[in-house]
């Protein structure tokens, strides 16, 4: 109810009686707090399912490095008695070379301290996951090779099975080679770190990393040489071999597999070209590692212990597939944008830009700040005046 004074306040402008409170807006404004309801397949709720995938991928890793830890005297006999074929393939396998002996047993630990070294390095980017009680946690995790190891390889392994399904319901599955049924422990650790690592080596440094090294160096790019381990991300040259070394990748595996195979490795061979192409060439060997180690970890740890890791991996990656379908559309709207190269070509014989002439004492250090951070001030701001000025009187 309004007093004698609400008339006063009025008139000098008040918002509301100086003496009893009374407001003078027709009504007072009622703030409206909305909450933001996010549905299950909202991207930011779908990435927290990738957590768990996260987790059984760390344990993967550790499970993974330990058996070749504590099988590595066995391996390493092994080696010198089997001998080992470095192969090099170029639209088709040739083996120039056979090791034995002591040079095969140096593969063997240069093979071993690869792959143990690339899980390090693999663990150490992804450092950010590991720091739980951050504010921004899922915002930094998001960018670890941890996290799209988590997405991409269950959901990609599920998507392979499915095929695999539908090929064998039409009579044109997959028969798994005789070689790799009935191995022991030396023999599977043979194979599949083998396989890590080297093919790794063959399809990702040499036939991706290489060709964009060498255009690199002809660009005059500085630390050209860095891009062939990888980590030199994506552009539409990148892309392009990207593409060309999968293709050559699941086209390798057709003598042993037959040609029903190309689909599937297709899948799992962009995914390792796309972590080398993000990450480098240790998250790349992780990947294939992961891909491939079952029976090491049947032969290793137990047929109990691999089948809990399967199951992650298989399990969580089902639920992680809307994610990765989200992802891929973005990535592919994303592909017409991205640039020719992730490099600057190099320009010959053209001079350097010249920067314009500055004047001195124009502008004090004080606004050059706000200069340069894109805000002009005024020519008549008060707090913008000469040093040799006193204080303005407005």
């Amino acid at each position: 109810m309004a007093c004698d004074e609400c008339d006063k306040s009025r008139a000098m402008g008040y918002k509301f009686c100086i003496k009893c409170g009374q407001s003078f807006a027709a009504s007072a404004p009622v703030p409206v707090h909305t909450v933001e309801r996010k549905g299950p397949f909202d991207e930011s709720v779908l990435e927290k399912i990738v957590i768990p995938s996260m987790i059984v991928i760390f344990i993967a890793c550790i499970a993974s490095a330990a058996v070749v830890l504590m099988d590595f005297n066995a391996t390493l006999e092994f080696f010198g008695k089997d001998g080992v074929t470095p192969w090099i393939y170029f639209f088709a396998f040739f083996k120039p070379f056979v090791l034995s002996g002591a040079a095969a047993q140096a593969f063997w630990v240069f093979l071993a301290v690869v792959l143990i070294a690339c899980i390090v390095l693999f663990f150490f980017d992804s450092r950010e996951a590991f720091r739980f009680n951050s504010g921004d946690y899922m915002e930094k995790t998001r960018k670890t090779p941890l996290f799209w190891v988590g997405l991409l390889l269950g959901s990609t392994l599920m998507i392979e099975i499915i095929m695999n399904l539908v090929f064998t319901a039409i009579g044109m599955g997959i028969t798994t080679p005789g070689g790799l049924i009935d191995m022991d422990l030396e023999e599977s650790l043979k194979a599949f770190t083998f396989a890590a690592v080297w093919e790794e080596v063959m399809f990702r440094m040499v036939m991706f990393g290489l060709p964009i090294t060498i255009i690199a160096l002809a660009s005059r790019e500085k630390g050209a040489l860095k891009n062939l381990f990888g980590g030199f991300g994506a552009s539409k040259m990148s892309i392009f071999f990207l593409i060309f070394s999968t293709i050559l990748f699941a086209v390798a595996h057709v003598d042993s597999w037959g040609v029903m195979k190309i689909f599937t490795v297709c899948i799992g061979g962009f995914v390792m070209g796309y972590t080398y192409m993000r990450f480098g060439i240790h998250v790349s060997i992780v990947c294939h590692m992961i891909n491939d180690y079952a029976m090491v970890w049947s032969l290793g740890l137990g047929e109990i212990v691999a089948g809990l890791l399967l199951l992650g991996i298989f399990g969580l990656g089902l639920l992680n597939i809307p994610l990765l379908f989200k992802k891929t559309m973005k990535g592919i709207r994303k592909a017409k944008t991205l640039p020719a190269t992730h490099f600057a070509v190099a320009a010959i014989d053209v001079p350097e830009p010249q920067p314009e002439p500055v004047q001195e004492n124009v502008i004090r250090d004080d606004v050059q700040e706000e200069f340069f951070e894109g805000e002009i001030p005024e020519a008549d701001d008060p707090e913008v005046q000469d040093d040799n000025q006193g204080p303005r009187i407005d």
